[in-house]
């Protein structure tokens, strides 16, 4: 299914007429598709993403602790998260404050929503009666062949898990090649 979508990817400029604007992404956007697709792995339903990035982790996290953090070794983990120590700079750097996310799913059935209905953003009782999730602005390798990005899933108002996804550009995509679980419920 994954390859199909692949192929649509590359092939969809090339059968669009030429008075339409063609499908185009920027890298963050693709990333953000891949990972969904990966992560969600649903077309069938619409899925809920937050309008702006989820930047807390990031903020209450040293840099020096969310590198230990990447470094240590975990039961059911990868054996080493090898995503490049400059990515790992770069996504902390990046996501010191909120930002709007630079995304409306397009691949996946999805719509973005006001984050300030849902967790972290809203402050008092959380009444949430449907999942949603919620991503970090993504980080970059010099060659824009490597990216790193923090996805979240919330599941009503007491479960969900929160993940690193480390993603390499092949074959003319973005492939998520390791996750590294942050938290999970």
């Amino acid at each position: 299914m994954k390859r199909l979508l692949a192929i649509f990817l590359v092939l969809l400029p090339c059968c669009e007429s030429s008075d339409k604007p063609q499908l185009s992404l920027t890298n963050e956007q693709a990333v953000y598709e891949s990972v969904a697709l990966t992560s969600i792995n649903s077309m069938s339903k619409e899925i809920v993403v937050l309008n702006k990035t989820n930047v807390i982790w990031f903020q209450e996290k040293s840099l020096e602790k969310i590198k230990k953090f990447t470094n240590r070794k975990y039961p059911g983990e990868a054996k080493t998260f090898n995503a490049p120590e400059i990515l790992i700079d770069r996504i902390h750097a990046s996501n010191q404050k909120i930002h709007g996310l630079n995304w409306n799913p397009i691949i996946v059935n999805g719509r973005l929503e006001a984050a300030e209905k849902h967790a972290p953003f809203k402050k008092g009782p959380l009444k949430e009666t449907y999942s949603y999730y919620s991503f970090s602005r993504a980080a970059f390798s010099n060659d824009k062949k490597h990216a790193l990005v923090k996805f979240t899933y919330h599941c009503h108002a007491l479960c969900g898990g929160e993940w690193l996804v480390y993603l390499i550009f092949e074959e003319n995509q973005w492939k998520v090649t390791q996750t590294l679980t942050i938290w999970i419920s």
